[in-house]
C-alpha cells in the first residue's frame, strides 16, 4: 500500500466517524429529551441543547474533514463534482450553520443588552 492509500483510508476514516457522530447529534437535537441534565446548574441545559453546542463545536473539524475527503478523493475532477461536493460538505454544513447560529443568538443577545 502506498502513502496516499493510507492517508485516503485514514481520512475517510475520520471522515466516517464525524459523519457518525453527527447524525447521533442531529437525532438527539431533533428528538432528544427535554429534561434538565442538572436542575441545580447555574444554567440548566437539555438533552437537545448539549447536542446543538456539541454540533456547533464540531463544525471546524468536519469541514475539515470534509475537505481533505473531497482532495483525497479528487471528486473535484470527476464529472458530477457539485454533486459529490453537496454530498461530502453535507455534514460539515450543518454543523457550520449550527455554530452561525449560536454566534447570532450570542450577538442578538449582546444587543439586546447593551443596545438598551
Amino acid at each position: 500500500m502506498d502513502r496516499q492509500a493510507i492517508a485516503r483510508k485514514a481520512a475517510d476514516l475520520v471522515y466516517a466517524l464525524g459523519v457518525a457522530i453527527c447524525l447521533i447529534l442531529i437525532v438527539t437535537a431533533l428528538f432528544g429529551s427535554t429534561a434538565v441534565i442538572n436542575p441545580d446548574a447555574m444554567l440548566p441545559i437539555t438533552h437537545r441543547e448539549r447536542a446543538f453546542g456539541f454540533l456547533a463545536a464540531g463544525a471546524a473539524p468536519m469541514l475539515v474533514a470534509c475537505a481533505v475527503v473531497y482532495r483525497l478523493h479528487r471528486f473535484h475532477h470527476q464529472p458530477h463534482r457539485w454533486r459529490n461536493a453537496g454530498l461530502i460538505f453535507l455534514p460539515g454544513a450543518i454543523c457550520a450553520a449550527c455554530a452561525l447560529f449560536l454566534v447570532a443568538i450570542l450577538i442578538l443577545g449582546m444587543i439586546n443588552t447593551f443596545g438598551g
